[in-house]
């Protein structure tokens, strides 16, 4: 299995770059996610790598071939539709064995190596059926099948989940990890979810606009996040962000924000920015709730069986903090809390610090 780097990957639409000078690497064997929001180029990208688009600019490299000048079929990269793209006049036997008889193996060969993989995926009994005849589940199996029969040194995949219910979503990721551990292939996965990118990814490109605003491993990009893009990108529910300025005065620290303030202690990495105005990031999670020298109005409050999810009122400002599953309070009452200081989030100008 070979690994792929992209080297200033671009591509113009209508003027604009919607891949704009991207470059990252995806080790042999590795899950790398692209993950960012609709329409920030992370699909483009599949695209240009596995020859449905054409590129301006860069290098597309699978181990140390570059593969920018090929046509599609030379490429040896599979890749996987959001629609499954099956043949409705096929049935499972023949859709998974369709690349192969178009490379014109044997008959053998073929019927080993489709059964092979109908009983990796457990589609075995799916065989002589339709497409119109199995379950959206199974379908996204069968397009799977049909790239893992072919060996390929690459694997795509184009938000392949995004059609199933929430249920099924959640237990096509169990098997997809499973399934990359068997394997060990090299995949490169397409998707908006976060969720799908914190769980199925060795490392993740998080876009935006064309262009990576951050790699590395999923915690890494959650507990470090190097702008406000990746620090809002990531988390559920999402971070709270404060603009307050920076007052230092000796040993002692403190961020000011118009309905409360934040005492930091003495933090080397901030002495730099004293007197200016710094962006605050505070995951729910940083938020002690029952005590504290901080006070605010109970709002809203979500009950999801792991945790509970509150929605606090500080005079203009909104907080969302996470408490346990048993939390009980009644709407409208004044909760004391405070912060845990060592997993805050400081940001100037966008940029981390």
């Amino acid at each position: 299995m070979a690994g792929l780097t992209i080297e200033n990957l671009t591509k113009i639409y209508g003027g604009g770059a919607v891949v704009d000078n991207v470059s990252f690497t995806v080790a042999p064997g590795e899950f790398c996610i692209l993950l960012g929001p609709s329409g920030c180029g992370k699909s483009t990208i599949l695209r240009l790598i596995a020859g449905l688009e054409e590129q301006e600019g860069g290098r597309i490299m699978i181990g140390d071939r570059d593969i920018g000048a090929l046509n599609p079929r030379d490429r040896d990269v599979a890749m996987v539709f959001q629609s499954y793209a099956l043949y409705p006049h096929l049935n499972v036997y023949e859709n998974i064995a369709f690349p192969l008889r178009v490379r014109k193996t044997p008959v053998g060969e073929v019927d080993r190596r489709v059964r092979e993989t109908a009983a990796l995926l457990e589609i075995a009994e799916l065989l002589p059926r339709k497409p119109r005849e199995i379950s959206g589940g199974q379908r996204q199996r069968v397009a799977i099948g049909r790239a893992i029969v072919r060996s390929p040194q690459l694997f795509l995949f184009d938000e392949p989940l995004s059609n199933l219910d929430a249920k099924l979503r959640a237990a096509m990721r169990v098997e997809l990890a499973g399934l990359h551990r068997r394997l060990r292939a090299t995949t490169l996965y397409v998707t908006h979810d976060q969720v799908e990118a914190m769980t199925l990814g060795q490392k993740i490109v998080l876009m935006d606009r064309g262009v990576v605003q951050q790699i590395g491993a999923p915690r890494e990009l959650y507990e470090r996040p190097v702008n406000l893009f990746t620090a809002s990108f990531l988390g559920t529910p999402p971070i709270n962000l404060f603009t307050g300025r920076l007052m230092n005065s000796g040993d002692a620290m403190t961020v000011r924000f118009p309905d409360f303030q934040i005492d930091l202690g003495r933090e080397a990495r901030l002495a730099p920015y004293g007197g200016d105005e710094l962006t605050v990031g505070i995951r729910p999670e940083a938020i002690r709730v029952g005590a504290g020298p901080l006070r605010g109005i109970l709002e809203h409050m979500e009950h999801t069986g792991a945790d509970t999810i509150l929605y606090l009122r500080l005079r203009a400002a909104r907080l969302i903090a996470r408490a346990t599953a048993d939390f009980s309070s009644p709407l409208g009452a004044t909760l004391e809390f405070d912060f845990d200081a060592q997993y805050l989030h400081f940001f100037n100008k966008g940029q981390r610090v």
